[in-house]
């Protein structure tokens, strides 16, 4: 079945040009578009401000399908202008018909639906006459911007053979790709994972990474890797030892810790680097030698942080967001 499978509504900053919209084919291969529509609804009165007629299109030859602005990489199939796809609460809604002709300004419809995502960037706006018709008893999306500094997204992450909206969950962005969801099973985070990096200069004498988990938890087969530079490669590797302390938390000094190598892991080590994404990681059973390029291979929780907004992603971004954290005067 065609599904919608990502939409990104809202851009950070102000800026509109890089929303779009992706359609997954479950049969994960080319798959012919003719007599499906893409119909963009306005949650204030129900109807329609935008439709596209998806004949004479295909998905990719993974099943892949991207409607969006000019600016989006991997380019969109159909390309939007800017600002195109409003905030919410609105909706995007994927028909298919041979006959009926979807026009903007029609009333909302059920008719010939296939699929549809119902959502907001405002937690007081409903669109409930939106969600009656085109997901009834379901509830409406919230694209919160606060998941992540950069941008992200609503992309489904379960259910492929069931159309509702508890399917989607924020992520970050993965156009034309598979979804970046976390663990395979969203209900049971990891046994421990990184809760607090302070790397902050300056005047602070110490920095730390905090780490959180169930109380009596074994860091044991735990190790901290951090990576720096454009190229994405370990710069140290710790291993972990001990417990989870009573509280749930467990603090690795940096200025303390030791790499694998018998060398001591200062500060100075692991800052920001000035040029392409951070990231600090915790792997499991893993302990990385200098210039190892960073992997999902037993890989627990991880942060990824960048100095400048344009320096975020690139050899790290499957990791996760990329965070942009002051770096000017050693802080």
């Amino acid at each position: 079945q065609l599904l919608i499978n990502e939409v990104n509504p809202d851009n950070p900053g102000g800026g509109e040009d890089a929303e779009y919209i992706e359609l997954f084919y479950t049969g994960r291969t080319r798959f012919d578009l003719q007599g499906y529509w893409v119909v963009l609804y306005n949650g204030k009165n129900s109807r329609a401000y935008r439709v596209l007629d998806l004949s004479g299109h295909h998905t990719n030859e993974l099943g892949y399908f991207l409607v969006g602005s000019s600016t989006v990489r991997p380019a969109p199939m159909i390309k939007l202008p800017p600002n195109t796809i409003q905030n919410g609460a609105d909706a995007v809604a994927l028909y298919y018909s041979n006959s009926t002709l979807y026009a903007v300004n029609m009333a909302v419809t059920a008719e010939g639906l296939v699929d549809a995502v119902v959502y907001t960037s405002r937690v007081a706006e409903k669109a409930e006459q939106l969600v009656k018709v085109l997901v009834p008893g379901q509830s409406i999306l919230y694209e919160n911007d606060s998941h992540s500094t950069e941008d992200e997204s609503l992309s489904r992450c379960h259910s492929l053979s069931t159309k509702l909206q508890s399917s989607f969950q924020m992520t970050m962005l993965t156009p034309l790709g598979e979804n970046f969801c976390g663990s395979s099973s969203a209900s049971v985070p990891p046994a421990v994972r990184i809760s607090e990096l302070c790397l902050a200069g300056g005047t602070t004498p110490y920095h730390f990474v905090e780490l959180e988990g169930k109380p009596g938890t074994s860091l044991g087969g735990l190790s901290l890797v951090f990576f720096l530079g454009k190229e994405g490669k370990a710069h140290a590797s710790v291993p972990l030892r001990g417990t989870i302390g009573a509280t749930g938390l467990f603090v690795f000094a940096l200025d303390g810790g030791h790499g694998h190598d018998g060398t001591n892991l200062t500060f100075k080590n692991i800052s920001a680097a000035s040029e392409g994404s951070s990231a600090i990681a915790v792997y499991s059973n893993s302990l990385m030698p200098s210039d190892t390029k960073a992997t999902s291979e037993n890989l627990v929780d991880a942060l990824v942080y960048t100095c400048e907004p344009s320096t975020a992603g690139g050899h790290l971004d499957f990791l996760g967001p990329s965070y942009v954290v002051p770096c000017k005067d050693d802080r």
